[in-house]
């Protein structure tokens, strides 16, 4: 019963990484295009290589958060279902507590 709560735990820790790696990824994202409006308010004719580094930082940011976060999230999922069938096969049902037994 106990390895079925540090499964249940276990997921529950990969479920919250997976939203802190999503945001991560958005918070790159960000600053990537942030990097790219700053070199078109810099420039007043900004060279397209200038402007694909921004741009690419931030599709590399959300490519990653969007990976991590999927792996994180499933791997926690898979971690919280086994644990609670196996935290529920190990409960006893109600007729196994003789004393409560209304069936006497």
């Amino acid at each position: 019963m106990r390895s079925h709560k540090t499964l249940l735990n276990v997921g529950i820790v990969l479920v919250v990484l997976a939203c802190i790696v999503t945001l991560l990824g958005l918070l790159g994202t960000v600053g990537g295009m942030i990097h790219s409006f700053e070199v078109v308010a810099e420039s007043d004719t900004p060279q397209p290589s200038q402007l694909a580094r921004g741009i690419s930082r931030a599709m590399f940011a959300t490519l990653a958060g969007m990976v991590g976060g999927a792996v994180l999230g499933v791997l926690g999922l898979i971690f919280l279902v086994v644990g609670a069938i196996g935290l529920g096969r190990t409960r006893k049902q109600p007729h196994e507590y003789p004393e409560i037994d209304d069936r006497q």
